[in-house]
């Protein structure tokens, strides 16, 4: 029997035996190993959609890149465990890509970037930018013989499209992979297209739904329809050309060496194939020589024009390598200086918007009033009244910033900091000639925000358009206009002057909570009281009631039951932050107002004798009864037996736990009607 038993389980020895050695093979690293040892399916089809060579070896990193899945291969590992991508991607965190930026860079199925895992290249090609030699020398440094290069379903090349967006973001940030463009001048390129694609009726008809007969007519189809041989060759978000190698016809030997060399696909096995008749046949498929018919086509430079106004990002951004240096190098100032939206919208009124001249030759109409104006701007674009935030956002993070409000201090850090700020300087901005040039346009907008900005709803019309520039990352925080009113509304957040935490951003809200340097304090009532005291301001105020609850109530009890349903700030809970962050909180109680109040404003460092005479004025008084109630000294006639007491314990559980309320029936007994806490039996 035993000796049954041990035969019985070698099987399953060698079996696991054989898991643990393959698994040692393709797990680690650095060493090589014949992929004929790893359990492939290889379609039938093989033959026209992939090569397979046999006695080829392989790295782990390789293995990985054969692993991934991708539309047009068919070669599949037969394993649960298969590995992503994410082995071949570093693991480092990378920024994050829009969706708008994802799809610019992924394209369509015909057009997106080729990828080659094995070098990790990432190539922008370009319709009629030698993209068939560029497809041809991808195919060949990779293995992959197939004739129809054009079609990404049967060419053996992988497109970026076909991975996932989170692959994308990692390997466009990842410095370890190359990102390489091919370009061709703009007039010389849209010349081959025409020749190409524009002169074949079947192809223009089919696309655009009309022909063309001449080079002019082309140009003009070819603004009104999209199609990838006459597109933009700016294929990706602007900054990503920074780091990019970028290549043009000229030279396109010298860059094809360089970029080979860059990625270690250079040998002589290219060499040789770069000087076939197999690579000149694939490259010159579509050529049509535009290059030796320039001057025929473009004889006059009207067409030229044209083309510069086309292709205006291809000319500036992609080959504009100067300006991209001095953006990203930090031994160059970047400064902006801004003016607060309203106030600029409003000087643009009265400066363009009233100038019946002006504003009829750049928006085609006039306008009477300052509504009117806002209402065209949204529809009329013009750099006097759009948003001053012109540069990706993220620049402004480095950039000096300057606003109205300090224009003289920072004229003077500005000059300070590029090395300009001296005597001659300082006497110049205080001369007459400085104000006269500052001033030839200036309208005095500050001293009549009263006259145009009488009422919030035309702030927050500004707030709308303008949501960019009052993002405090980038520009300015956005805190309404006093308008020369009095404070006495202290209620309301359009006039009070006070800043409100919902008007700073996440980041900045995260970093003062958890930041010990900044105080938090809450102020709190004991919740049966303040419950009494809501119910007299609010619940028996019908109009406010009605507005906000839509129905009224007649007792206190109904007001209680409708608070449970109507949520309202007035009787909600006053635990309005995580309850950990009560831990470390200042929290005052309405019993100990008079202390509370020395003990918090002594901690910020602004208790002084100013501030006890006001606390002890008619004028503190005054603001601070404004909707009293006296509900403490109402409790016994509506708390009049522990039902009703029992209904705030339970709704405002929290409020008693957080902030150490005592849990206690009022007891009118002993003192008439000022209540005495009893234990609650």
């Amino acid at each position: 029997m035993k000796k049954f038993f041990s035969w019985r389980l070698l099987p399953s020895s060698i079996f696991f035996g054989i898991v643990i050695i393959l698994y040692k093979w393709v797990a680690y690293g650095d060493s090589v190993y014949p992929i004929s040892i790893i359990n492939l399916d290889i379609s039938e089809k093989s033959n026209t959609y992939g090569t397979y060579i046999s006695t080829k070896y392989y790295t782990s990193q390789e293995i990985t890149y054969i692993k991934t899945k991708s539309f047009v291969s068919t070669v599949s590992v037969n394993t649960k465990s298969n590995r992503n991508i994410e082995n071949v991607l570093s693991n480092s965190s990378v920024p994050s890509l829009t969706e708008a930026e994802l799809k610019q860079i992924k394209r369509t199925w015909y057009d997106s970037p080729i990828v080659v895992m094995k070098y990790k290249l990432i190539f922008f090609w370009n319709e009629k930018s030698a993209c068939s030699f560029w497809k041809s020398l991808l195919q060949f440094i990779q293995g992959l013989q197939h004739d129809d290069i054009h079609n990404p379903y049967v060419n053996g090349l992988k497109y970026l499209i076909n991975f996932q967006n989170k692959d994308i973001v990692s390997m466009m940030y990842n410095d370890s992979w190359t990102k390489a463009v091919f370009v061709r001048e703009p007039r010389e390129r849209i010349l081959s297209s025409y020749l190409d694609k524009g002169l074949n009726k079947g192809f223009i008809k089919g696309n655009c739904k009309r022909t063309v007969k001449t080079f002019s007519e082309f140009l003009e189809l070819a603004k009104q329809c999209p199609n990838a041989h006459w597109e933009s060759q700016v294929r990706a978000p602007k900054y990503f050309y920074k780091k990019m190698m970028i290549g043009k016809m000229a030279d396109i030997s010298s860059f094809t060496e360089k970029l080979l060399t860059k990625i270690g696909a250079w040998n002589e096995t290219v060499k040789i194939w770069l000087h076939s008749k197999d690579s000149e046949k694939k490259s010159r498929s579509h050529a049509q020589n535009a290059g030796d018919k320039l001057l025929q086509y473009y004889n006059n430079t009207k067409l030229q024009d044209v083309i510069f106004e086309m292709f205006e990002d291809d000319y500036n951004k992609i080959d504009d390598k100067d300006i991209i240096s001095m953006i990203y190098n930090d031994s160059w100032t970047k400064a902006v200086f801004v003016r607060e939206p309203r106030e600029r919208m409003l000087s643009s009124y009265l400066d363009k918007g009233l100038n019946d001249g002006f504003i009829m030759v750049n928006c085609k109409r006039t306008v009477k009033t300052f509504s009117e104006f806002l209402e065209l701007a949204k529809q009329c674009p013009n750099a006097h009244w759009e948003s001053q935030v012109r540069a990706p956002k993220y620049f402004y993070m480095k950039m000096m910033i300057g606003k109205m409000a300090d224009i003289s201090t920072f004229k003077e850090k500005m000059l300070t900091k590029i090395g300009v700020w001296n005597e001659t300087v300082k006497c110049w901005l205080d001369s007459k000639d400085s104000e006269n040039k500052s001033r030839s346009h200036a309208q005095n907008a500050g001293d009549k925000f009263l006259q145009y900005y009488n009422n919030t709803k035309l702030q927050d019309v500004i707030f709308e358009m303008f949501k960019d520039d009052y993002n405090d990352e980038v520009l300015l925080k956005k805190v309404y206009f006093i308008l020369g009113l009095k404070h006495d509304d202290m209620h309301n957040p359009y006039v009070n002057g006070l800043q409100y935490l919902i008007n700073f951003q996440d980041k900045d809200i995260i970093s003062m909570i958890y930041n010990d340097s900044w105080t938090k304090a809450v102020f709190v009532r004991e919740p049966r009281e303040r419950m009494l005291s809501s119910y007299l301001d609010k619940g028996l105020n019908d109009g406010f009631i009605m507005v906000n609850c839509k129905r009224t109530v007649k007792t206190f009890s109904e007001f209680l039951e409708l608070a449970k349903q109507c949520p309202n700030a007035h009787w909600e809970s006053q635990v309005r932050a995580p309850k950990y962050f009560y831990m470390k909180m200042m929290i005052g109680k309405m019993a100990d107002i008079s202390t509370f109040k020395e003990k918090f404003l002594t901690k910020i460092g602004v208790w002084n004798e100013t501030v006890k005479c006001w606390l002890e004025s008619k004028d503190s008084e005054n603001k601070s009864r404004s909707h009293a109630q006296n509900a403490g000294d109402k409790l016994l006639q509506y708390y009049n037996n522990t039902k009703l007491q029992d209904v705030i314990f339970e709704m405002f559980e929290d409020d008693y736990n957080v902030f150490n309320f005592e849990r206690k029936y009022f007891d009118f007994n002993k003192n008439g009607d000022k209540p005495v806490n009893t234990v609650i039996s």
